[in-house]
């Protein structure tokens, strides 16, 4: 009788007690993300105002009234800062283009168009999040590695999304790739073959360079009309970008696509 009224007393009060502490990590746990939120964004802007090889933690510090010492908890380093906001530029990249994949997937349309769709979503994303652009695929910073293990993830899953799109074309028989060129053929078809990961299995040589000159002509458009480097009469570059887009895909044996 007791030990039953000893436990009756004890059980709900240890529950009690219980719940409380994890009230307490949930709290503390949104303070954290709050706080982790709020050095990510004035980080973000100070890279918008002085660039990446710039980016001051001590100043980070300053404008949230915080001790660098505490910041460092968060971060311990300028480097792990920027490796966080790379990885979060490439996760909302990738969100954006699996997103449109599934759209261009459920909508009526042939392979190579939906391939087209993905690089005008790729496109508006890129001149949305110039900052980020500039993070991820600019100027390198000095003694930083953009595409460390944490970010480099995040980045392969949204090249995935492209190769994904090329092996539909390619299965459809709606893309074509030129063969390579006969003097450079096995050195290159070994690289390939080395840098084509899991989702370019099952894709031939000349359509891995495929991949490979998307992602060069796609970059390469994007970068000079972000930085600045297209004649201002081409502003904005909607038609020349999609003319430039076109034409890749009839460099790679596809047919003319619809708008």
């Amino acid at each position: 009788m007791t030990g039953r009224c000893y436990s009756e007393h004890i059980g709900p009060s240890a529950a009690s007690e219980s719940e409380s502490a994890a009230g307490v990590l949930r709290r503390r746990e949104r303070v954290r993300h709050a706080t982790v939120s709020e050095i990510k964004d004035l980080a973000w802007t100070q890279i918008a105002g002085v660039g990446a090889a710039s980016l001051s933690l001590r100043a980070v510090a300053r404008e949230m009234g915080m001790t660098s010492s505490a910041l460092y908890r968060y971060f311990p380093s300028r480097d792990h800062l920027l490796t966080a906001l790379a990885a979060d530029g490439f996760a909302s990249l990738a969100d954006t283009l699996e997103a449109a994949e599934t759209d261009a997937t459920h909508r009526d349309i042939s392979p190579p168009e939906r391939f087209l769709h993905l690089m005008r979503v790729y496109r508006t994303w890129s001149l949305a999040h110039p900052t980020e652009y500039a993070l991820m695929f600019g100027t390198p910073v000095p003694g930083f590695d953009e595409c460390g293990p944490e970010a480099k993830l995040e980045m392969l899953r949204g090249v995935n999304v492209l190769f994904r799109m090329m092996v539909s074309c390619v299965e459809s028989g709606r893309v074509v790739p030129p063969p390579l060129d006969p003097s450079i053929e096995r050195k290159l078809a070994a690289k390939l073959r080395k840098w084509k990961g899991h989702a370019g299995e099952g894709l031939p040589p000349e359509a891995l360079a495929g991949c490979m000159l998307v992602w060069m002509q796609l970059h390469g458009a994007i970068s000079l009309e972000l930085f600045g480097h297209l004649p201002p009469d081409l502003l904005p570059a909607d038609e020349l970008f999609e003319q430039q887009m076109r034409q890749l895909m009839a460099l790679l044996g596809s047919p003319a696509v619809d708008a």
